[in-house]
């Protein structure tokens, strides 16, 4: 059966990742998109986990109940090792649902890619056995993606420095997302997005 070969390859890879990783995973929460429109009818909406794939998922934009579920509960793993220096950033992650000898559950952790390379507009997924994307969290509870240096500044010749900056570029937008066309959650590379159903957003983290 599909599901079988899929819960098999997912045991197989959790197997390999488990003795790889050492993580913390955080109480659970919700994700809410907050647009920069008020009027706007996605605006307090919730992200959910939406097939596009094979134990693959992307974040769609769901109703507005405050009411967790399987679908839009998500966790923040934060690595730890000795030696290393204490940071903020870690991995958003979804927990699958499976059916394994040893767990109930498979976490894979969301990530930007290239997926377009004709437009400037990447889907997130949700995938196993990748790696992911480092995200975190401001103060005020928003996701944001951590880059080094900004080279629209750069000038011939000289090595710009390295800058660590915080960024925000989500929007929700309209678009095939894995092998699905969906309105999810999308990351803007640089610029106004080349996608025009796309809507500037904040994505807000609602502890549970």
């Amino acid at each position: 059966m599909k599901f079988s070969t899929t819960t098999t390859l997912l045991g197989a890879a959790l197997a390999g990742s488990a003795s790889a990783q050492n993580y913390t995973q955080s109480a659970p929460f919700t994700l809410r998109v907050v647009s920069s429109d008020p009027a706007s009818n996605i605006t307090d909406s919730y992200l959910y986990a939406c097939h596009a794939g094979a134990a693959i998922e992307g974040l769609c934009v769901g109703s507005n109940s405050t009411t967790p579920t399987v679908s839009n509960t998500y966790y923040f793993n934060t690595t730890t090792c000795d030696g290393c220096t204490p940071t903020n950033l870690g991995s958003l992650v979804w927990n699958l649902p499976v059916q394994l000898p040893d767990a109930d559950h498979y976490s894979e952790a969301l990530s930007i890619s290239l997926d377009n390379l004709g437009s400037n507009v990447h889907f997130p997924l949700f995938e196993g056995g990748y790696g992911s994307t480092q995200l975190g969290f401001t103060d005020d509870k928003k996701l944001f993606a951590s880059v080094y240096g900004d080279d629209s500044k750069n000038v011939p010749g000289e090595r710009p420095e390295s800058v660590t900056e915080e960024l925000q570029n989500w929007y929700v937008c309209w678009g095939t997302v894995g092998g699905y066309y969906y309105q999810a959650l999308a990351w803007v590379t640089a610029g106004e997005p080349h996608n025009p159903t796309c809507e500037k957003v904040e994505v807000v983290r609602d502890d549970i």
